[in-house]
């Protein structure tokens, strides 16, 4: 019963497989490892004074609490602390009470937890309870997209390739792909006119440790672009559909990933004769076949 909890959960892949390995305590934390005989000292990566174990990694450690109390979750976590000492059965208590969504935000958050806190360990990055969970609802977000795109049905042939704009107008194609587990950005963009001439183009990458953040400043870089190059009536096409859905959206999101979306927006409303939409992959080819980590930028077709 408890497998198929986990294994039925729309979450990706490899979230499902961090919970199934959570759910029966064998993470290596530092509790774990001196339980093996392992020389660590068993303090908490974060906070150093408590003992890392798998209830207060994902439930006890402020930092924890304070995710927690930011996806609404937080009452639930300490009424259950008052009542049981097993994480395992804490873990599927939790699962219970949740609604489905809640449940799905649950699983990526206490993956992203998990991440978090390797980051602190090898690297030494730490990360704020409010980047932790705006990055796991980004991934969340962006995997359900993915996973309704797969359903959509085909498009008709000539709607996958692309077109040419109106006369006076502009075309800008953007793609951009993720490689080092996400942390850099490869990109390229590329104007072309009614006549289908190529009026600018280029490929660079970005480094930033949340996606939300890259696409932002890319869109917004483009709109730069755009501008000091003097181009008007320009309609920016991408086929990254988080981007869009996030720059139609009528609310900015209220933490420090909003900085860069207020500033697109911002730029789209000073320019009333720029429009970003949504393409699909086939008729985006151009921009992808100059991002720097597929080809290079003389294959432009």
């Amino acid at each position: 019963m408890e497998a198929p909890l986990i294994w039925n959960l729309k979450v990706p892949p490899h979230v499902r497989v961090f919970l199934r390995r959570t759910a029966h305590q064998c993470l290596p934390t530092r509790d774990n490892l001196s339980n093996c005989s392992i020389p660590y000292t068993e303090s908490c990566v974060s906070y150093d004074l408590i003992a890392e174990s798998h209830i207060h990694t994902f439930l006890v450690c402020s930092k924890a609490i304070e995710g927690w109390d930011k996806i609404g979750i937080g009452t639930i976590i300490r009424e259950m602390l008052l009542g049981a000492n097993n994480f395992s059965t804490m873990l599927f208590d939790l699962f219970s009470r949740l609604k489905e969504q809640d449940k799905l935000s649950a699983s990526i958050t206490l993956w992203s937890f998990w991440k978090s806190r390797n980051a602190k360990l090898l690297d030494s990055t730490d990360s704020r309870p409010t980047s932790i969970i705006t990055c796991a609802h980004d991934v969340l977000h962006e995997w359900s997209c993915l996973q309704k795109a797969k359903h959509l049905t085909r498009l008709p042939d000539q709607q996958l390739v692309w077109i040419k704009p109106q006369l006076g107008h502009i075309k800008c194609n953007v793609d951009a792909a993720f490689f080092n587990n996400n942390e850099t950005m490869a990109y390229g963009m590329c104007f072309r006119d009614s006549t289908c001439t190529l009026l600018f183009c280029k490929s660079d990458y970005m480094h930033y440790s949340c996606l939300s953040w890259k696409q932002n400043l890319l869109v917004f870089y483009t709109l730069k672009t755009a501008i000091s190059n003097g181009f008007h009536n320009v309609t920016f096409e991408t086929d990254i559909k988080t981007l869009v859905d996030t720059l139609s959206a009528h609310n900015v999101p209220l933490n420090e990933f909003g900085d860069p979306v207020f500033e697109c927006k911002s730029l789209l409303f000073s320019n009333s004769d720029y429009v970003v939409s949504f393409v699909r992959r086939q008729s985006n080819r151009v921009t992808h076949s100059i991002a720097p980590t597929l080809t290079p930028l003389l294959c432009i077709p």
